[in-house]
């Protein structure tokens, strides 16, 4: 695959904040999105890709995203066991060791560029960190206001269903 010559070229992708990232074609690719763009030639004045987002990805969220496809890439031209080796598992554990709001920034950007592998991977840890906390430690964890709109009985509710889903997920693990 490498010595392909369609390998090396470049495709320059941009972030919400202007941040311009000159990436390999077959590492863009692997989000559907940008692939659909560089088929149908959607580029800016410069011949970049403007990395669509609902709410933005900023040059440092996306500098991780191209950060992991780089990586993906890499074990995906290896061999699949790659994947579950030790080695494997610590960078993933790593790459995703980061504050609350990168690691939301990372999982919006999965969701919006279709890049199921990282949104699956930011999903799970993002579970994991807040399975078993109640609302307000998941409001201080993610520094969300308290919602004035909601009833205590609506509150409550939340909580009920929330362990409901909790107990269910022990059950299918």
């Amino acid at each position: 695959m490498s010595s392909s010559p369609s390998s090396s070229k470049k495709i320059p992708l941009k972030s919400s904040d202007g941040v311009t990232f000159e990436v390999e074609e077959a590492v863009a690719l692997q989000s559907p999105v940008i692939e659909k763009i560089i088929k149908e030639g959607l580029t800016d004045n410069e011949g970049a890709i403007e990395v669509p987002s609902v709410k933005g990805i900023k040059g440092d969220i996306l500098a991780k995203v191209i950060e992991y496809l780089k990586k993906h890439l890499e074990e995906e031209d290896t061999d699949a066991i790659t994947y579950y080796d030790a080695a494997s598992k610590e960078w993933r554990r790593e790459f995703v060791n980061v504050d609350t709001s990168t690691l939301s920034g990372l999982l919006l950007a999965a969701n919006d560029l279709q890049i199921m592998s990282l949104l699956n991977l930011t999903s799970e840890v993002l579970c994991d960190m807040i399975k078993g906390k109640s609302p307000e430690e998941v409001r201080t964890l993610f520094n969300i206001k308290e919602d004035p709109t909601l009833t205590p009985e609506e509150e409550e509710w939340y909580r009920r269903e929330i362990g409901d889903i909790e107990g269910k997920l022990d059950e299918d693990i």
